[in-house]
């Protein structure tokens, strides 16, 4: 089994909307919303049992 690189996104700095909202809608800006998506995800809540049921 292939093990795969750790896939890094970094949001670059915009000269304008327009240019942001390109960035956004392009391959990058959808596989760093993807990658967020999955880290917050695999945080596990903090305190007790029923604090963490109630945070999902």
């Amino acid at each position: 089994m292939e093990r795969r690189e750790a896939m890094t996104v970094v949001v670059p700095a915009f000269a304008n909307e327009s240019e942001e909202a390109a960035w956004w809608a392009s391959e990058d800006g959808r596989t760093f919303l993807r990658l967020q998506s999955a880290e917050t995800r695999a945080k596990v809540p903090g305190g007790s049992r029923l604090v963490g049921a109630l945070a999902e």
